[in-house]
């Protein structure tokens, strides 16, 4: 097909989109001027929300109320440092992220570029997620260990476990002092500081924030010098985070042979192309080729994720 059809079945296919949004939230748009008009005393402009809008909210309230899955995906949220986002919304990007990517590549390249770009709109939000928890896990790691010796000389000083926990969430830098702002608050306002303690590790997956919740309930069950727990659990940590850099520098050879292995037949490629179109028209032209294309692309992907894998260890 031509790009002109291409682009036409497009544009068919948003049209027909559009249509099913507009149908499906035209009761939620309904309800919305009717509640406006009652609280501000005049009807409200029709479609000041907007269409995309009232599709927003429509699936952000219909997603919220699959419970198990909308708990799972805001834990992950609330883990990547998105606790603003609802489910709902995050749902709403993803699915329009992979309907445009794919419509994107059916219309300029046909349906086998399509697919490709269905699904690396449907992966990206996930590794976007992924790459937000491992950044923001890792920076509160590195910060823990300052905190809980913050922590420890608080309680030599006379402070209570609270006066303690404030004095790490004034003084320690972002990201870290918000969670322990949250921990403060439950075990302040809530249900106690042991609940405050599992919600942390659930908003955190983190080994070192494990090893510092589970000494403080451990001493608040056994009794202790939680100064000396504190002091003992920051020097593990401390290790912990000198053997994770000692083991990336051994590691830094695989990790970068796995960069440039993947890299190769993709740099490959594109000198060919350059140099020599003719060479490789036919993967670029046909069905077939777009296929063998899209096989070598995730064979590709998955040898490289397979050789990041052999050289990550987990401490």
């Amino acid at each position: 097909m031509s790009i002109a059809t291409n682009i036409l079945i497009f544009a068919l296919l948003a049209l027909v989109t559009h249509l099913v949004v507009y149908r499906w939230t035209l009761r939620d748009r309904k309800m919305a001027e009717r509640l406006s008009s009652f609280l501000e005393g005049e009807p409200a402009a029709k479609g000041s929300l907007g269409i995309l809008g009232t599709f927003r909210q429509t699936m952000s309230r219909r997603i919220n109320d699959n419970d198990q899955g909308a708990l799972k995906l805001r834990e992950r949220l609330v883990q990547a440092g998105l606790e603003h986002l609802q489910p709902g919304e995050f749902t709403v990007i993803r699915w329009g992220l992979l309907l445009l990517l794919a419509g994107a590549g059916f219309a300029l390249r046909g349906p086998v570029a399509g697919v490709i770009g269905a699904a690396l709109g449907a992966l990206a939000p996930n590794g976007y997620l992924a790459l937000r928890t491992q950044q923001r896990v890792g920076v509160m790691e590195r910060q823990l260990a300052d905190a809980t010796d913050l922590m420890a000389n608080g309680l030599r000083a006379g402070n209570s476990l609270q006066q303690a926990l404030d004095q790490v969430r004034r003084e320690s830098p972002q990201p870290l002092a918000n969670e322990f702002d949250l921990l403060l608050r439950t075990a302040t306002f809530g249900s106690g500081i042991h609940d405050g303690c599992v919600q942390m590790v659930q908003r955190v997956p983190s080994a070192d924030i494990k090893l510092f919740t589970a000494a403080v309930l451990i001493q608040r069950q056994v009794g202790g010098n939680l100064a000396e727990i504190l002091d003992g659990t920051s020097q593990t940590i401390r290790e912990r985070l000198e053997m994770r850099g000692q083991i990336r520098a051994l590691t830094s050879q695989g990790r970068l042979s796995a960069v440039v292995i993947a890299s190769v037949p993709v740099g490959l490629i594109a000198l060919l192309a350059l140099i020599n179109p003719s060479y490789i028209s036919l993967e670029l032209t046909t069905s077939i080729g777009h296929v063998v294309l899209g096989a070598a692309a995730m064979m590709e992907i998955a040898g490289f994720l397979w050789m990041r894998k052999i050289v990550a260890m987990d401490i």
